[in-house]
């Protein structure tokens, strides 16, 4: 056993001499199996190479995510149009109309409603759809007789007609008027123009 020892310590003496020379200490130990050396520079090896992988992993992870994801600033590809005042008007129209119908549709499907009350939104209903229809119709007449883009609101006995036409005079409010009354008889008609 001292024969072992006195050879283990030569070992050790021998490595240390060999190793002095670097810069980095180094630390035995002795187990059953043997002497074994772990070094300072082995363990610097392996974080620099664990720094490396995860900076590495790092800038890869960046990389794809930068190229995948869109800028937060960059415009959609779908261009978004601005309304005319003509269409404007007509989409809030068909919103007035489209609640008055289901507003009458609301009484229709209640249960505590009275038979006078669903007679009413029944008939109100019909109105508002007869005025739907008239209101596209004369816009439909007005577009076969030239006028690019029209609105027609019917509110009683009175019409509101807005027109798209550039150096409109009242030449043209008479002929709209005309067309209209020909078909159409019996409203007080109000024609406005529009440039844009």
């Amino acid at each position: 056993m001292k024969e072992k020892w006195s050879l283990f310590q030569l070992l050790k003496e021998n490595i240390q001499a060999e190793l002095s020379t670097r810069t980095k200490p180094s630390v035995f130990s002795y187990s059953k199996t043997g002497l074994h050396i772990v070094g300072n520079e082995g363990m610097f090896m392996n974080k620099q190479a664990i720094t490396f992988l995860s900076l590495f992993t790092l800038i890869l992870v960046l990389s794809i995510y930068y190229l995948l994801v869109p800028p937060i600033d960059q415009d959609d590809t779908v261009s978004k149009k601005s309304l005319s005042r003509i269409e404007i008007l007509q989409s809030e129209l068909n919103k007035n109309h489209e609640n008055k119908i289901n507003d009458n549709n609301t009484v229709i499907s209640s249960s505590k409603a009275s038979e006078k009350e669903i007679s009413t939104a029944l008939t109100s209903n019909e109105k508002t759809k007869a005025i739907i229809k008239n209101e596209k119709d004369i816009c439909q007449l007005l577009t076969d007789k030239g006028y690019k883009e029209c609105f027609c609101e019917i509110d009683g006995g009175h019409m509101k007609v807005v027109v798209k036409l550039k150096d409109a005079t009242s030449k043209d409010a008479n002929k709209i008027i005309k067309h209209i009354h020909n078909k159409y008889n019996g409203y007080i008609i109000e024609v406005k123009f529009v440039e844009d």
